[in-house]
């Protein structure tokens, strides 16, 4: 605290009775000023009326005898950047631990049947807690004693939908941004996805609803859960199950909306700037790099002999490695390249799936490895060259042609990104996506006029996805 001479005012030299009244009585009088200007003129110092908290340059308030040590948003945050602004880096982080503490025990179990049992004995805490749960301002109880069983029921109902809108609209990015300014909204919003996060670890064990609950409560509720969790889930998420807990016309709409949400799926929605966007910049890329991690790890190790050995045997393994090691370079002896790297981690394991169900042998499969070669359509008789697919099945009909996002235009792109489609170029001609693309169609075309089935496989949906799409594919044809 600020030591400020009471008996003698600065201006005139008058001498006083040493009170801050007196001193601010004879300026209002005699000069006209309030005490906070007289403050201003004689004492105080850079930065005294500046918020501490860090990364604020808001004016904090003037009460009594000094400025007040945080601006009016950052009163009352008391997070670990208050405690330091208040305390210094040095007692700060010890105080908001201390505080923290304080914090928890305060509030343990006070609201659990536990807690008004202790307070109130078994009878009088048991019949206090059944009372508490009723008056719950936000429990269904609450607002049927309020208003009445009918009327109770539709505001609860209503009040339910707003939450969870409201609860929605707070909690995204934009929301963060427009509160806190760009850097620290972003920060702020990184930190809650992380804690959100965090706090899951150890949640929903029997010991978390008994802390949480208390015994008798948090017993009953872990079993009700277990039970819940035990039952079919058949006909969940239905159009059925949203009419029946929303509403007809609002159990509609979120059916659709998930129908929608599932059916982009795949389709750059877990994208970089899609992990970006959630979690902020940061944690985003970090938790976008850890996926990506995870996926090259479990595709690691696929094509080694240990691995053909576990799952076939050791004869079947060793057998079928020696035959997948003898293709595993597609290119001929003249240096032509048959089928690219990309493609052929999606044939050969159909490729094995189709031997192993006995659909066809391998003699009968053409795609472009050693002692094989892709198929071609001549257009007529006198033409040298026709059109080259990538994986035929010619017994049965089937043709599947994997097309790489950087030689073959996505036509999904006219509905979703047509400025990308507009910018799209071959590597090597130079034509347009349009050109392209109709190439393409006109391809896909003659094979169809040939009598083949045809599926086409898009490089931006991944390998696991494209061979459960083959499978699928030669399974609806009844081979």
């Amino acid at each position: 605290m600020k030591k400020i001479d009471y008996y003698k005012c600065k201006i005139c030299g008058v001498k006083l009775k040493g009170s801050q009244r007196s001193l601010s009585a004879h300026l209002r009088t005699n000069h006209d000023l309030s005490f906070k200007e007289y403050y201003d003129n004689f004492y105080l110092t850079d930065g005294e009326n500046i918020c501490k908290y860090p990364s604020c340059s808001n004016e904090t308030q003037f009460y009594k005898t000094s400025y007040r040590t945080f601006c009016l948003k950052h009163a009352k945050t008391y997070d670990e950047d208050w405690f330091n602004g208040k305390y210094g880096v040095e007692k700060g982080p010890d105080r908001y631990k201390e505080h923290k503490t304080k914090f928890k025990n305060a509030h343990k179990g006070k609201s659990s049947l536990d807690g008004f049992i202790e307070r109130y004995g078994e009878e009088e805490g048991t019949k206090r807690y059944k009372l508490f749960l009723s008056r719950c301002s936000n429990s269904l109880d609450g607002f049927i004693e309020r208003y009445g069983e009918e009327e109770g029921t539709r505001l609860y109902n209503d009040y339910i939908k707003n939450l969870s809108s409201i609860r929605k609209e707070q909690g995204n990015l934009d929301w963060f941004i427009e509160r806190y300014g760009e850097e620290e909204g972003t920060k702020r919003y990184a930190n809650r996805n992380q804690k959100i996060s965090d706090s899951k670890i150890g949640t929903l064990t029997l010991d978390w609803f008994i802390e949480r609950y208390g015994k008798e409560e948090g017993t009953k509720r872990y079993n009700k859960r277990l039970e819940k969790i035990s039952k079919s889930k058949s006909g969940v998420f239905g159009l059925s199950w949203f009419i029946e807990r929303y509403g007809e016309e609002e159990g509609t709409k979120r059916y659709n909306k998930r129908s929608l949400y599932f059916s982009k799926r795949g389709k750059g929605v877990k994208t970089k700037k899609w992990y970006i966007e959630k979690y902020g910049k940061n944690i985003g890329t970090k938790k976008y790099g850890e996926i990506n991690e995870k996926r090259k790890e479990s595709l690691k190790g696929c094509n080694t002999l240990p691995f053909y050995i576990k799952k076939y045997g050791e004869e079947i393994g060793t057998k079928r490695y020696k035959k997948w090691k003898s293709a595993v370079s597609w290119i001929d002896k003249s240096g032509f390249t048959l089928a690219s790297k990309e493609s052929m981690e999606i044939f050969f394991p159909l490729i094995d799936w189709i031997l192993e169900k006995k659909i066809c042998t391998l003699d009968e499969i053409y795609v472009g490895i050693p002692n094989s070669k892709e198929w071609t359509l001549k257009i007529n008789s006198f033409e040298k060259w026709g059109f080259i697919y990538d994986f035929t099945i010619p017994k049965l009909n089937i043709i599947i042609e994997y097309n790489g996002e950087a030689f073959h235009p996505n036509p999904i792109w006219l509905e979703e990104d047509l400025e990308k489609w507009n910018a799209w170029k071959h590597p090597y001609s130079k034509k347009s996506a349009n050109v392209i693309y109709s190439q393409n169609t006109k391809k896909i075309q003659y094979a169809k006029e040939n009598g083949f089935n045809v599926l086409e496989i898009w490089s931006s949906t991944s390998h696991i996805k494209n061979i459960q799409k083959c499978k699928d594919f030669i399974c609806s044809l009844g081979v």
